[in-house]
């Protein structure tokens, strides 16, 4: 991906149309390769039962797991070359503990890799100049 489509997905152009890119949109793009999606559900667990054991356990070392996830995170973009990591999504960003199992769910109904990622690229072939 060269500079001038990632500086598209990430600004969103055309806001308001069918067109406009959402954060969805962005974070599908960045997660669209099986190895990425597996390396996430480890990420996923560690944010989502980390705390649960240090509750369980009255051991404070697993709540560790929670800030750890996002490097693993990080880490399966990078191993997989699935999309650049977006710091601020990865540190600061809300709805990525949302979106993670919102992506495994749609996994499982089997509507991410036929509607999701396809509308996601969709998009951003609206969005890209001419350049010709």
């Amino acid at each position: 991906m060269n500079m001038i489509d990632t500086q598209i997905i990430d600004r969103g152009l055309f806001p308001g149309s069918d067109f406009e890119t959402t954060r969805w949109d962005r974070f599908v793009l960045r997660h669209t390769k099986p190895l990425n999606l597996w390396i996430h559900v480890v990420s996923m667990v560690m944010y989502f039962v980390g705390p649960l054991i240090a509750l369980l356990t009255w051991n404070p070392w697993w709540l560790l797991a929670p800030v750890l996830s996002g490097s693993v995170g990080a880490f399966g973009h990078w191993l997989s070359g699935d999309g650049g990591v977006s710091l601020k999504e990865a540190t600061v960003e809300v709805t990525v503990p949302f979106y993670v199992p919102l992506v495994f769910w749609k996994i499982l109904k089997g509507s991410y890799f036929t509607e999701d990622i396809p509308k996601a690229r969709a998009k951003t072939r609206y969005t890209k100049p001419n350049c010709s």
